[in-house]
């Protein structure tokens, strides 16, 4: 079931239960998050609650690499909020195409 243990670590880690967050992210994880781009944004989201800015960002570049361009929705998501000052947000988001 690693399609679902992002969300659970989102979960885990807004409830402060960091250890158990990461706990949730296992090889499969990650493995599915490399080829799938929105399982790449939540991984990156559960990055970005624990404060991992590094692999936040890392991850955050290749959800859009790999097809996940719904800026509207990185600009308003609330697990971002920490990290929206960092001028990497704004720099990985420039790699969005606008929309014509």
């Amino acid at each position: 079931m690693p399609g679902i243990r992002p969300f659970l670590a989102l979960a885990l880690s807004a409830q402060d239960d960091h250890e158990a967050a990461r706990a949730e992210l296992t090889p499969q994880v990650i493995e599915n998050a490399s080829v799938d781009a929105d399982a790449a944004y939540w991984l990156a989201s559960v990055y970005a609650l624990e404060d991992d800015r590094e692999a936040a960002f890392d991850w955050l570049a290749r959800a859009i690499r790999l097809g996940n361009e719904n800026r509207a929705f990185f600009e308003r998501d609330r697990n971002w909020a920490r990290l929206r000052d960092d001028p990497r947000f704004a720099e990985t988001l420039s790699q969005i195409k606008p929309v014509s």
